[in-house]
């Protein structure tokens, strides 16, 4: 007798691929996006591409010291189970970093005055989709946090993308009704837009004396049998590239 063959629960899907984080097989659909989430570790598929680009330029060492900002699901366990007390989770909301394992744990306000985090501290910063939620200038907070890394140290963010120009409003008089309307979501101050990223990260390169690199252009491989559908991850690295990196990958 032939055993019936086991299929996932309805709206999960099995993709051929494997979670880089848990190794699961399993996926599964959010609104319109396909293979989005874990049905393991809850990752979804811009943290399954986070991981792969930590993993594809060498970042996954132990020892190294980690700050991470609004650590998501699957990711932040599996980074404490490598950097250990080198790993330091980092929110605005204390109540968003209770209940799993850290090294440390840091409350911030990326909009407050210079000089809440100590410069020359971290080898490696991380953040996905936590600038479009500033209600103030995202790229005067992102230069302040890139400070904390130490000369050699590599910054990964992730931010939504939309196919038009950016365009913000950190008007608090804004309803979330209207936010939702231009942003996506009630907690949204801009749209990031590919149309214009481009020039934004070239003056952030000139600024901080770094090379951006985009991800989806150098693991492609990786991220079908990863299973990733949806997202974008970016890489600031110091002049000289952490590794083997071709011009082709570099946002100049």
């Amino acid at each position: 007798m032939n055993t019936p063959r086991m299929l996932p629960p309805r709206g999960q899907i099995r993709a051929g691929g494997q979670c880089p984080i848990c190794g699961h097989e399993t996926f599964q659909d959010y609104r319109e996006r396909q293979y989005e989430y874990c049905v393991s570790c809850r990752a979804k598929a811009r943290t399954r591409l986070t991981y792969l680009v930590l993993e594809k330029l060498g970042l996954l060492s132990p020892g190294a010291k980690v700050l991470h900002f609004a650590p998501e699901p699957g990711l932040r366990q599996r980074l404490y189970e490598i950097f250990g007390e080198g790993y330091i989770v980092a929110d605005y909301d204390p109540k968003k970093l209770d209940g799993f394992n850290a090294g440390g744990k840091e409350i911030v306000d990326l909009c407050s005055p210079p000089g809440h985090l100590t410069n020359s501290t971290f080898d490696l910063l991380l953040h996905s989709h936590v600038l479009e939620h500033l209600p103030c200038n995202w790229a005067l907070a992102f230069m302040e946090i890139h400070k904390a890394l130490k000369p050699n140290g590599v910054h990964v963010f992730s931010v939504p993308m939309s196919a038009e120009w950016s365009r913000d409003d950190v008007d608090p008089g804004l309803s979330d009704e209207e936010r939702t309307a231009r942003f996506g979501r009630p907690g949204h101050y801009r749209k990031f837009g590919r149309q214009d990223f481009r020039n934004e990260a070239q003056k952030l390169n000139h600024l901080l004396g770094t090379q951006m690199i985009d991800a989806k252009k150098f693991i492609p491989k990786e991220l079908q049998y990863a299973a990733h559908t949806s997202g974008n991850v970016f890489a600031l690295t110091p002049r000289q590239p952490v590794g083997y990196m071709p011009d082709a990958v570099h946002i100049k």
